[in-house]
């Protein structure tokens, strides 16, 4: 049996209690990702992360050891002379936790800052999340307040189940795409407003009225783009089963009107949760 990565249901146990995720968000970070030997780091990747554990950032989605240290290789190939340092302590709670960051030259400046989302089972990271930080400046240079409002709309609205209004706030062509399992009737790309309030629907019809959550934890703003963190909880109708995860929007808004709308969900985790029982 593989381990979940975004199963947020489990009762707590010592292996994900806030103690372990704090220091497994630690030491991923000077372990892992800024260890440059690539031996030790294969080391401590086995010893922190589960086997099929899921890392996900602004270049992909990798799955599994391999995976994790071909990325963190490659990273560190275009940047030899750059280092990560925690920021603060981390945030954390049973079963996860966010961990700031910034990386760049000592002394530099203009590092680079960032956070790792993670989620723990086991005393194991099962999925990691990293996201980009945007410099200040840029929001405001870039009307970033009325990008933000844009997107807050978005998600009120959502909230309310009010399908036609959040279509209003699109542009008639649009970039709408939620990778995945395409079994999933909502998954895939569409290009017309006009078709984004039967996928609202789609979703709201197949889950149990009352028993969904959504919570936005942060909102990213750059110039005419925004990434929005969060998490989702449902309970499907057709098999009373429950799901949480961890999601990622990546909005990009021109004229008062989004022209983009990437979500990115774990559709595994989905999938499992719309499978009939044995």
């Amino acid at each position: 049996m593989t381990s979940n990565p975004l199963d947020l249901t489990e009762p707590s146990t010592s292996g994900s209690a806030p103690e372990v995720v704090s220091e497994l968000l630690l030491r991923n970070l000077t372990q892992v990702f800024d260890e440059r030997d690539g031996d030790r780091r294969r080391t401590a990747i086995a010893e922190l992360w589960a086997p099929d554990a899921v890392f996900v950032d602004p270049m992909g989605r990798f799955t599994g050891h391999a995976a994790l240290d071909a990325a963190i290789a490659e990273l560190h190939s275009h940047t030899p002379a750059h280092r990560f340092a925690a920021v603060g302590v981390p945030s954390v709670h049973v079963g996860g936790g966010l961990l700031n960051w910034s990386y760049g030259p000592d002394g530099d400046l203009a590092r680079v800052t960032g956070q790792d989302v993670a989620v723990v089972a086991g005393g194991k990271i099962v999925a990691l999340y990293t996201y980009l930080d945007t410099p200040a400046p840029s929001e405001t240079a870039n009307d970033g307040a009325g990008v933000r409002e844009t997107v807050e709309s978005f998600f009120r609205l959502l909230g309310e189940g009010d399908a036609d209004r959040v279509a209003e706030l699109f542009a008639e062509e649009v970039d709408w795409l939620i990778p995945g399992n395409e079994n999933l009737p909502w998954i895939g790309r569409r290009s017309d407003r006009r078709q984004i309030p039967e996928v609202i629907k789609i979703i709201g019809s197949l889950h149990v009225p009352g028993k969904s959550e959504a919570s936005m934890e942060k909102v990213l703003v750059d110039g005419s783009d925004a990434v929005a963190l969060g998490r989702f909880a449902h309970t499907v109708t057709a098999t009373g089963r429950p799901y949480s995860m961890l999601v990622a929007f990546h909005f990009t808004v021109e004229n008062g009107q989004i022209v983009r709308m990437n979500m990115y969900e774990d559709t595994y985790l989905v999938s499992t949760a719309f499978e009939a029982s044995d």
